[in-house]
């Protein structure tokens, strides 16, 4: 689920939230045609576009935060 297109050089990179985060229960839910209110901290991933080959390759992923570090208050 990209959120972020952005050109590096050469290469189409696409960055966003795992869609299927094992710590929120896998994907997120929509009821009566809403989704969640995301209280559940994803992880994310970035992966490189080939538009010729019509694949992705995964370039760099991370956990989700724990929400201790998530948001700091000054």
């Amino acid at each position: 689920m990209p959120d972020n297109i952005h050109w590096d050089g050469d290469r189409l990179l696409l960055a966003g939230m795992v869609r299927d985060e094992p710590a929120c229960g896998g994907v997120r839910q929509i009821v009566h045609g809403v989704a969640d209110g995301m209280t559940c901290h994803r992880g994310w991933a970035v992966a490189q576009l080939d538009p010729a080959r019509q694949s992705f390759s995964l370039v760099a992923y991370g956990p989700p935060d724990r929400p201790s570090t998530a948001y700091r208050r000054r």
